[in-house]
């Protein structure tokens, strides 16, 4: 009977993947024949699909097992032993597949024939979410031996329990470890981490369909014990290290699980069939896998990967929410800090954090990405919050999390008139602005300019800064045609004494509003255009026609007035040249209009 990972196949046949200690090479993949000669009463299971068996002299026999797969160097083996064998048959959409058991005589009972037999209802689940099962034009089976839990042996799983969880961590890792195998013991999750979901996976949808519930209660029960340890392995040299239960299975699965969460269910699972695509029946390390999830993805993983599987931690939590009305319109105030103080953790861990709000006595959910230590959001929602819960399905691996009330932060500006990108026709003209803020504000008018691309600054009036909201802003003329940037600067809420989150993305997008990247300082820019009326023989472009047009007009074409754009609306029949062939257009556009 053999067992040989991590380093151990060596002991019991030539092998080229690594020294001992080292990180190892299981990129090595080869094709099998296997030959066992050994007392006729027993009985040998090994990879792929047995050949021959050979009666031979001295009450001997020869098996010959035989693979046409790729299969790195630990996971070959044999077992020998009086088993007793029974077969039962996978049917799939391509055909039908062997799927052999081999369990000892004093094991073999109704009840662990039908427990290891689980693995038949698997095949199909599993098949949902990684592929078809990888190798079968050959077999996969089960065979008793005498070590704890069990061994992910390419097509044929040695198990030392009847355990439902271990049949499917094994029946997993013929994808994740076998198909495609860690290159290196360092990225022993990739095998660990991945069969440990699969279990999680198997709790969700064995009932048929997907279950939920069932799914976050499974993770919940892998949470690590300790998140002090890094996913990836740097200390190749410790077995202990390597297999570290808290490390290398559960936070691995919790990688798996928190990607989900970051990525969304379609390209999850579309990940792993890219995965699949790019490295079946070869070896991968962490970085190959980062690279595929970002690929699928359409954005940048890294920051995912350095602080959950290159870096030791998880976060703790405090929270505070609190509901509010601006000008109509309902938003939820929510304070994220993370308090963790282990000097070894990164300072802030990223992630997209869920906030699940009552509103009508209906859960709605919205998300904020949390970069910060200490960070505010406000978020529009369609009434008056009656509760909110922090991440409630734990989406996020965090040792703590407790609910410490609302503390106000900075303002942020929540809407504008005019509103971002609006375009102003010139019919009605712009004599006010008004900033509505998610909170009232203390503010001076140094604290906002309004600039036209051509036509320069303007100049106003505060109405009032003092415990503000809205800060309205009373032109001192109405603003010409033009494309204006608001920007607004140092205002600070009256409740925190704190400086505007003023970061606004887009300045001509409305959908940037609210403002802010969640902390105090930035500039806000909102821009917005005024455009002319296109009024026809509207000569001085006011938008109505009347005597000082007619006056204007006439000047035009007397050549006292050689405004450009006087000339260019005198232009009627736009011939380039305002002359006498305009005078007719500009009588039909004044008597019929």
């Amino acid at each position: 009977m053999t067992l040989s990972e991590p380093y151990y196949a060596y002991t019991w046949w030539p092998v080229k993947d690594g020294d001992e200690g080292q990180p190892g090479e299981n990129g090595d993949k080869a094709t099998l024949d296997l030959r066992f000669t050994v007392p006729n009463n027993f009985t040998v299971p090994s990879n792929g699909v047995l050949v021959s068996e050979e009666s031979l002299s001295d009450n001997r026999k020869r098996y010959h097992w035989h693979s046409d797969y790729q299969t790195a160097t630990y996971l070959v083996s044999f077992a020998a032993t009086t088993y007793n064998k029974w077969t039962r048959t996978y049917n799939h959409p391509g055909g039908s597949m062997p799927v052999e058991f081999y369990i000892y005589p004093h094991n073999d009972t109704a009840n662990n024939r039908a427990s290891w037999e689980k693995c038949l209802n698997m095949f199909p689940v599993f098949r949902t979410v990684f592929g078809e099962y990888p190798f079968i034009n050959e077999k996969y089976g089960h065979y008793n031996f005498n070590f704890g839990g069990g061994m992910e042996h390419q097509t044929m799983t040695g198990l030392g329990t009847f355990s439902e969880n271990t049949i499917a961590h094994e029946l997993g890792h013929q994808w994740w470890g076998d198909m495609i195998t860690c290159k290196t013991w360092g990225d022993i999750w990739l095998n660990e981490g991945f069969a440990t979901y699969s279990e999680a996976l198997w709790l969700e949808r064995r009932g048929g369909g997907v279950n939920p519930p069932g799914y976050f209660a499974a993770m919940i029960s892998r949470k690590p014990s300790n998140v002090s340890k890094t996913v990836y392995v740097y200390n190749t040299a410790s077995s202990g290290a390597i297999f570290d239960s808290d490390s290398s299975y559960r936070k691995g699965a919790w990688v798996l699980h928190q990607l989900r969460g970051v990525v969304g269910d379609e390209t999850f699972f579309q990940v792993l069939a890219d995965y699949r695509a790019a490295f079946a029946f070869s070896s991968a390390t962490t970085d190959d896998f980062a690279a595929v999830a970002s690929n699928t993805f359409g954005q940048d993983l890294t920051w995912f990967f350095d602080q959950w599987v290159y870096g030791p931690g998880a976060p703790s939590y405090q929270y505070g929410w609190q509901s509010t009305n601006v000008n109509g319109q309902n938003y939820l105030l929510a304070r994220i800090a993370q308090t963790h103080t282990n000097a070894e953790y990164p300072s802030v861990f990223k992630m997209p954090v869920r906030l699940r709000t009552t509103i009508g006595g209906s859960p709605q959910e919205v998300s904020v990405f949390n970069d910060q230590r200490t960070q505010w959001f406000v978020v529009p929602i369609s009434g008056p919050a009656t509760s909110t819960s922090f991440d409630p399905d734990q989406w996020i691996l965090r040792t703590s999390l407790s609910n410490t009330g609302y503390q106000p932060g900075p303002p942020k500006i929540v809407e504008v008139s005019p509103a971002p990108g609006e375009e102003i026709i010139g019919l009605v003209p712009t004599t006010q602005i008004a900033v509505w803020f998610h909170t009232t504000v203390n503010a001076a008018p140094g604290n906002f300019t309004l600039t036209g691309a051509n036509t320069g600054a303007k100049s106003f009036t505060l109405v009032s800064g003092v415990n503000a909201n809205p800060v309205i802003l009373n032109l001192d003329a109405p603003l010409p045609p033009d494309t204006y940037s608001l920007v607004v600067s140092g205002v600070t809420a009256a409740n925190s004494g704190q400086a505007l989150d003023g970061e606004v993305e887009i300045a001509n997008d409305p959908a940037s509003l609210p403002s802010g990247d969640g902390v105090a300082g930035g500039d806000a820019t909102i821009a917005f255009t005024v455009t002319p009326c296109g009024l026809a023989a509207d000569i001085n472009d006011d938008c109505t026609r009347d005597d000082i047009d007619v006056e204007l007009f006439t000047q035009v074409l007397l050549g006292l007035d050689i405004d450009p754009d006087h000339m260019t609306r005198s232009d009627l029949d736009s011939s380039g040249t305002p002359d006498g062939a305009d005078i007719q257009p500009f009588l039909d556009a004044t008597l019929n209009p």
